[in-house]
């Protein structure tokens, strides 16, 4: 019945979310993605403390101004993680995800 389909934004279902997006496990169905808080691999990226950055990047802290708590440094792995592809975010979340 897929004639009978029509989008859904959040707004219209009171902030919740409309899509999902599931991964299979062996053990069973994680969801990684829905259109309210996006993707996990988007949510999990600012997420990560300077080191992992550092060792995700090969970007060094101490190359970077040390002033405003390392502010170059964050803009820098920020802007390091938008220039990647979704599938190539998805690939770097896998490999170093806890």
């Amino acid at each position: 019945m897929f004639d009978t389909l029509s989008a859904l934004s959040t707004e219209e279902n009171d902030g919740e979310a409309t899509v999902e997006i599931y991964s299979e496990t062996p053990r069973r169905d994680r969801m990684i993605a829905e259109n309210r808080d996006g993707a996990a691999w988007d949510t999990w990226w600012p997420e990560l403390g300077a080191g992992d950055m550092e060792r995700i990047t090969g970007l060094r802290r101490s190359d970077f101004s040390t002033e405003k708590d390392c502010e170059d440094f964050i803009v820098a792995c920020i802007q390091w993680w938008n220039s990647h592809s979704e599938t190539e975010k998805i690939a770097v979340w896998k490999e170093y995800r806890e």
